[in-house]
């Protein structure tokens, strides 16, 4: 199959989201290097905690575009491939973009809230703070990946399904992976404060997934 590339227009939307996102990713890139060096090695997260961060490192400025970035990669994913997929227009339903953008965008504020009141109610937050800097940062490369796969998604004609299936299942192995890995990294933690465990994988990993999965179940 030779790939061809879909008609580019200025006013397609969805251009603009990406070429906005290319930007913003590349403006942090080079305002913030450093920290950004620190980002794609996730590994790094305690010298960055510990030097690059007297509070919560969410809310430093590189994180809140890099958190930004992660939705707009993950919802860009989901609704190219809901739209190819169901054989619609990716330039005329932005409205069904938005619905999922805000709705990934509140499921993650909220874990995230619930993350910090866990924290700092058992009084373990800082001690924990490496292991939910390397979760965080890990969702927002899965966010980038999504990106990148919505790129092809958009400029490409033909896409088969199994392309489309492949991407989602990349981006879910991946995820679920680095979540079995960061466990078994800080298992001395959770052992230490079997509570934090106990809260943090069923509040914060089991039961949204299941609720989320219940509601698209019964639609």
């Amino acid at each position: 199959m030779e790939p061809t590339l879909r008609e580019f227009s200025y006013q397609n939307w969805i251009t603009a989201v990406i070429i906005g996102a290319l930007v913003l990713l590349a403006f942090i890139k080079t305002l913030y290097h450093a920290q950004f060096t620190d980002f794609v090695k996730i590994n790094s997260a305690e010298r960055y905690i510990n030097t690059r961060t007297k509070s919560s490192f969410f809310f430093s400025p590189i994180q809140l575009v890099l958190f930004f970035l992660q939705c707009i990669g993950i919802a860009l994913l989901f609704y190219a491939s809901y739209c190819v997929l169901q054989k619609i227009s990716l330039k005329e339903n932005y409205l069904i973009f938005i619905i999922i953008f805000s709705g990934y965008f509140l499921f993650e504020i909220i874990k995230i809230v619930i993350e910090q009141i866990i924290g700092y109610t058992l009084l373990i937050y800082r001690k924990m703070s490496s292991f939910v800097y390397k979760r965080f940062n890990i969702k927002n490369v899965l966010g980038l990946l999504g990106l990148f796969f919505t790129i092809i998604i958009t400029y490409q004609t033909d896409i088969p399904d199994f392309f489309i299936f492949g991407s989602i299942t990349i981006i879910v192995s991946f995820y679920i992976l680095s979540q079995v890995w960061l466990l078994k990294k800080y298992s001395k933690e959770f052992i230490k404060f079997p509570l934090y465990f106990i809260l943090y994988f069923c509040t914060l990993e089991i039961a949204p997934y299941y609720i989320l999965y219940k509601f698209i179940i019964n639609g």
